[in-house]
């Protein structure tokens, strides 16, 4: 008597636990702004960093991984020292708002390079989001203008019209 109770109790709890999970509602199945805005809000209790990371890189200058340590005060505001592995120097990259600066040494002359917005086709404003830990979300400014949708199931598309 007592296993049967023991098997019934078990096949209860199986019972209970499967019919809640039916009624979760799947991600294509759920409201395309409420998933973009908790998305957008992974990270956002990070406001500061320093550490030590590792970067790889392939361009015509230098291709490979680097070490680097690196110091975020706010989302705008990057200041990464790439290293060698000896220790040494090889280039500060310093981001201010949507400007960049890169300070190498090449065939022992300081080089300096300075843009805006973007920095190797990538926006200024996503680097120092991933950096952060956070997704690289639309702006607000862009959020109302963007076209939602969850075309298949753990998929989110964010199409936002082109900025000049």
């Amino acid at each position: 008597m007592i296993e049967l109770l023991r098997s019934l109790g078990v096949w209860l709890i199986a019972g209970v636990f499967l019919a809640g999970c039916s009624s979760v509602k799947r991600a294509h199945e759920r409201d395309p702004n409420a998933l973009l805005a908790e998305i957008c809000s992974i990270g956002r209790q990070f406001s500061v960093v320093n550490g030590s990371l590792w970067l790889k890189a392939e361009s015509p200058e230098a291709a490979g991984q680097f070490p680097a340590d690196v110091r975020m005060d706010g989302p705008g505001m990057m200041k990464m020292e790439v290293t060698n592995l000896l220790g040494g120097t090889e280039a500060i990259i310093e981001v201010l708002g949507d400007r960049f600066e890169l300070k190498t040494v090449l065939n022992g002359r300081p080089q300096v390079q300075k843009g805006a917005g973007s920095w190797a086709g990538i926006p200024l404003e996503w680097a120092t989001a991933l950096v952060l830990g956070r997704f690289p979300c639309p702006g607000s400014e862009l959020i109302g203008t963007a076209k939602l949708s969850t075309p298949a199931e753990n998929v989110l598309s964010v199409e936002v019209p082109r900025r000049l």
